[in-house]
Formats: structure tokens, sequence, C-alpha cells
């Protein structure tokens, strides 16, 4: 069994999660509001998130694929709307217990599908950005 990452939602921090074939990941975490800001980069290429409302919002606004990991309440269904009705999320993983935290290589996978591949996520998200 290979080592498990958990996410912080909050707080000011980064923290990188190894490389694989070439592609580093990282992530950000702030409280300062500049979300927005940051997905709006070209540099950014997916958005892990906790399926808040607000990042909800600057996910769609920003027209950025998005990886879902609800933790509780509204959450769960805010990643339903983004997964299943809009299409333009893949759902990571769901709930905050230690059984629901994804291998560290199979989030890290993920991610690098979702930043270097032409998902149907990142098409739908496209169209509902130009829409």
């Amino acid at each position: 069994m290979g080592s498990k990452w958990r996410p912080s939602w909050g707080g000011k921090t980064t923290c990188g999660l190894g490389s694989v074939r070439g592609c580093t990941i990282e992530v950000l975490s702030s409280e300062t509001g500049h979300q927005f800001s940051i997905l709006s980069d070209r540099a950014v290429g997916s958005f892990l998130t906790n399926c808040g409302w607000n990042s909800v919002m600057e996910g769609l606004n920003a027209g950025m694929t998005m990886l879902t990991w609800p933790i509780g309440s509204f959450q769960f269904v805010n990643s339903k709307l983004l997964v299943d009705d809009l299409g333009v999320a893949k759902q990571v993983c769901e709930g905050g217990g230690a059984d629901s935290v994804p291998e560290s290589m199979q989030l890290a996978s993920l991610l690098q599908k979702s930043v270097n591949g032409c998902t149907r996520e990142r098409l739908k998200m496209k169209n509902l950005s130009q829409g």
C-alpha cells in the first residue's frame, strides 16, 4: 500500500505531491480571496476542489476543469451538479475519512490526465464557457 495524502482546505499552504512522468503536481490553498485570479491563469490546468459553492462558481467562471473531493454537507450536491449534471468535472473521491483518501499515485495520475488530456470534462467545460 502506497502513501496517502489528505488535503487541507483553508490556510495558506503549498505542498508538492511529487512527480508523475515529469509532471510536477503542487496544490495551492489560499485564504486571501485570489482563487479566481489563480484559476484564470493559463498556467493552471485543473482544479482539485472540495466543492464549496464559492469554489464551484469560481471554477465555472474561470472555465476550469475540476476534480471533485466533497467532504461534507452540501458539497456532495455540488459535486453531483458538476460531475453528473454539467459533466465538467470528475470525482476523485468523497468524504474526509481515512478510508476515502486515494493513494497518492492514483491522485497524481488523475491530476495528470485532467491537465494533459483532452478529456470529456475539458471539452464540456470549453463548450460551456464559450456558450
